[in-house]
């Protein structure tokens, strides 16, 4: 994406200088309880822009095995093929800590095979929405929009296969997209998005180099020859069991390029640790797969190797490690969305703890290795990040999302339910997290949830939480209690 103009009061740092920020990031998940993809979708781009406008940035959306991310995210399957899974992920937003922040805002789009997003992405690019990220993860291919305040309209166009005719084939047999191109983003095997900026002499062009996964770095020669005319590298794809391809676009009016690139390959974490990563895939092999940019004054790069299990400390909860008070807490609810939740606020935790200094994630790919271990790797980078022009952003405190009460029918309980909660966080409690869960239309109980460092806490927020439902007209509602008193 292009880089807009700077945001008054804050100058674009220079490579040494960004490396010393800090980062504090945020895993965002679908929070609604109800099983159907266009609930998890709404749900999940909602929390996304709650925070969008608190100047976290959209970095990562997981991608890579959709059957694992659908155990990481108890991602159901009623009412679909048992070959298809719901069209939901997770991301992973960043924000620096103590610097000058811009309010965003996001539309999302999870594409299957068949779906066209012709008449979707056409509306976006007029309003000022940017192609910001796109992910692969089994036959879904994630796609996030971005806008900020005084963005340029841009032109998306789709091509799909046509009879003999692949997309690629008519994009190349286009002279009007071939003089105005300047991405080009795959959206299934079967179509692909081209962004069309201003119509230059030089037309761009399109291509795919393929090998198997052991002769993957055999490409770099190849790709660097091109990368001199102006190609560079738009994405690294694992096409089945052994082989990667390579996506190589030529924007239009570009004739030559400095990049050099470095296709790489190795354990978990390990490769392409300096230069811009332009495209990675994770194999069955344990070993990533990527293409950096290393020319210039390249950023270093570091990964993360994170595995996940059912954690019998957690009534067999996939999760990466035997969880805390507040995993715990969350998993207590009896909401579907919670080991959702529990699952995301792990990560959260491993973020927090395993990202140095100066980094941020920037892609997040599941992949299970040759042992039958369940893994997520996790991109960092302490490039600089982009520069944007917009609306400074909220810098109150970020939300801290729960499993909905979104049943339909449950509107008024919902809104008393956040108004209870709303309560109990201005008592600013020692007890904490700390939340209130209605059970809507099927009873009289109020479920009181989270974590207390002592007994004497755990009675003060039982207390809090009576005070909160005779506020909001429920005294008669049963409280049931279950704070964990923290014994760690």
């Amino acid at each position: 994406m292009a880089l807009a103009a700077v945001l008054p009061g804050l100058m674009p740092m220079s490579a040494p200088e960004a490396r010393q920020v800090r980062y504090e990031h945020r895993v965002v998940v679908p929070t609604s309880g109800i099983d159907r993809d266009q609930f998890h979708a709404e749900s999940l781009e909602r929390n996304v822009n709650a925070l969008a406008a608190r100047g976290f940035e959209l970095t990562a959306l997981a991608g890579g095995d959709g059957a694992l991310v659908d155990t990481m995210l108890t991602r159901g399957t009623a009412g679909r093929l048992v070959t298809e899974h719901a069209a939901i992920t997770l991301a992973v937003m960043a924000r620096p800590v103590a610097q000058a922040v811009v309010a965003r805002t996001y539309r999302l789009l999870h594409v299957t095979e068949r779906e066209s997003v012709a008449q979707v992405i056409a509306p976006l690019g007029a309003q000022g929405f940017r192609l910001a990220l796109a992910e692969h993860d089994g036959e879904i291919v994630h796609l996030a929009f971005e806008k900020t305040d005084g963005d340029a309209a841009v032109e998306y166009r789709e091509f799909r296969n046509r009879g003999r005719a692949s997309w690629m084939d008519q994009l190349l047999a286009d002279p009007d997209v071939r003089a105005r191109m300047t991405r080009v983003v795959p959206v299934a095997l079967g179509a692909g998005i081209v962004e069309l900026g201003a119509s230059r002499p030089e037309p761009g062009h399109v291509q795919w180099l393929s090998k198997p996964t052991h002769a993957f770095e055999t490409l770099t020669a190849p790709i660097r020859d091109l990368a001199k005319t102006g190609y560079r590298v738009d994405l690294v794809r694992r096409r089945g069991p052994n082989d990667l391809d390579v996506l190589l676009v030529k924007p239009a009016g570009v004739s030559t390029s400095p990049a050099v690139f470095d296709l790489d390959d190795g354990p978990w974490g390990s490769p392409c640790g300096r230069g811009t990563i332009a495209g990675a895939a994770v194999g069955p092999d344990g070993d990533v797969y990527c293409a950096s940019d290393t020319s210039g004054t390249a950023p270093s790069n570091r990964g993360l190797d994170l595995t996940v299990r059912a954690q019998p400390s957690a009534s067999g909860a996939v999760l990466f490690r035997g969880p805390t008070c507040d995993v715990l807490a969350g998993l207590s609810s009896a909401r579907p969305a919670s080991a959702r939740l529990a699952f995301a606020a792990q990560l959260e935790q491993e973020l927090a703890s395993q990202v140095q200094p100066g980094f941020r994630v920037t892609r997040l790919l599941a992949a299970q290795d040759r042992n039958l271990q369940a893994r997520l790797v996790a991109f960092t980078t302490n490039a600089a990040p982009r520069v944007v022009s917009g609306a400074p952003a909220d810098r109150t405190p970020a939300p801290y999302f729960r499993a909905e009460l979104d049943t339909p029918g449950d509107d008024l309980a919902r809104q008393r339910e956040a108004a209870i909660n709303a309560a109990l966080e201005a008592r600013g409690l020692e007890a904490a997290p700390l939340w209130v869960e209605l059970d809507g239309r099927r009873g009289r109980t109020a479920r009181l949830l989270g974590c207390a460092p002592t007994r004497l806490d755990r009675e003060t927020a039982e207390s809090a939480a009576r005070g909160a439902l005779i506020g909001e007209g429920l005294g008669d509602y049963r409280l049931d209690s279950r704070v964990i008193v923290r014994r760690w």
